[in-house]
């Protein structure tokens, strides 16, 4: 085999992940026309472990191999991607952040359990997130192996710049996580206000970048504190009634006496992306008997040349794992493994599964360097681009 496709999913259940991320959602009915194809067509599902030991030329995989990943940890990779990977008897590595994984010992009932008539379909988990006891049930399985995708999987602040003020509809998920980490489990069964309130209404929204590869800025407080007086001296909430709200908020801040944010020491940094890397393989590890946490899968596919050095240096992952969807070939450098996403937000917007299901095949031979993928991927892309032109017309 002279290249290897590597691809991913996120979340996969009948009811999609909230706001902005909707669209990470795929339909168990794609899953399980994706996970039929890939068995009937006899292929074999690696970890990133038989793939790193392949890139470094010291194991053989069979022809037919492809490795599929689970970003972020979601509950529904236990409820409906579990059982339609035994059903067809194949493997995957799902990736998770510490910080989100659910605290409780509970099992969530799966797809297996409403075909037992034990549940209703409806009693399945929606939005959320793994537990460890899940986590713990899925590698006892011998179905998954469950590797780091680092532990805050944030957003860190990295200038003075305001891009907007926190107010109840802020889509900026990442403050409220950062202003508390202990809700960041549960985040998703709130609404998008209650949510918010974590974070005093008014707060700037400052520039922000991924948390491994940010340089991050300490804003001074006494500039939010300005903020968020003001708000509260004019309603609280009633005051994002006013349609000049904004420009009353920008006025307050530009005429307020604040300093420059602090910035954070290349040492600082170093420090704390470093202990990113140990804290969420020390917990993975410790939590699920059994279980090596060998590899970073970085959160948004974002890295640069320093954060990848310290974790596969002082960090202790032998690889990192990019969102490049590039095939893999045996010789390339084994401690950066690429993998790609195949277009299942097409499902969302035609509603069915052929589109998506295109996209996915078509990657598949395109990255195991099969010339027909591209005219998949071509077919796959224009039935999306049809169906959703008809449905905006209607």
């Amino acid at each position: 085999m002279t290249s290897l496709p590597i691809l991913a999913f996120h979340s996969v259940g009948d009811r999609p992940l909230p706001g902005d991320l909707a669209h990470l959602t795929a339909t168990p009915a794609l899953l399980d026309r994706c996970l039929g194809w890939l068995a009937r067509k006899g292929f074999t599902t690696l970890s990133l472990g038989e793939v790193h030991g392949w890139l470094k030329g010291e194991t053989e995989i069979p022809p037919k191999s492809i490795c599929l990943v689970f970003d972020d940890g979601y509950v529904d990779n236990w409820a409906f991607a579990h059982p339609a990977l035994a059903k067809h008897g194949l493997k995957a590595t799902v990736v998770v952040t510490p910080e989100f994984v659910r605290p409780d010992d509970g099992l969530s009932p799966t797809l297996e359990d409403v075909e037992a008539g034990q549940v209703s379909r409806e009693a399945l988990p929606g939005p959320g997130y793994l537990s460890w006891e899940e986590l713990r049930a899925m590698k006892a399985s011998g179905t998954w192996d469950i590797q780091s995708h680092f532990q805050t999987h944030t957003r860190l602040p990295i200038s003075d710049q305001v891009v907007g003020y926190h107010h109840p509809d802020s889509p900026h998920y990442w403050m409220c996580w950062n202003a508390d980490p202990a809700g960041k489990p549960a985040w998703m069964s709130k609404s998008l206000a209650e949510l918010n309130r974590s974070v005093p209404w008014g707060t700037p929204i400052l520039e922000s970048a991924r948390s491994q590869i940010a340089t991050a800025v300490f804003p001074d407080p006494a500039r939010a504190r300005r903020l968020v007086e003001f708000v509260e001296s004019r309603g609280g909430d009633s005051f994002f009634q006013a349609p000049d709200w904004r420009n009353l908020l920008s006025e307050v801040d530009e005429a307020g006496d604040w300093k420059p944010g602090r910035r954070e020491t290349s040492q600082e940094k170093a420090a704390r992306i470093q202990g990113e890397c140990e804290d969420s393989r020390r917990l993975i590890e410790s939590n699920i008997p059994g279980q090596k946490a060998n590899f970073l899968a970085w959160p948004g596919g974002e890295w640069d040349a320093a954060c990848q050095e310290i974790a596969v240096g002082v960090g202790g992952y032998i690889a990192t794992r990019t969102t490049l969807r590039r095939a893999m070939r045996r010789g390339d450098d084994p401690r950066m493994i690429h993998c790609g996403f195949f277009g299942q937000k097409a499902g969302s917007i035609t509603g069915g599964t052929l589109a998506p299901f295109l996209l996915f095949k078509g990657w598949v031979l395109r990255l195991g360097g099969h010339p027909t993928g591209r005219f998949l991927i071509f077919l796959g892309n224009r039935l999306r681009d049809l169906v959703g032109f008809f449905r905006r017309s209607r």
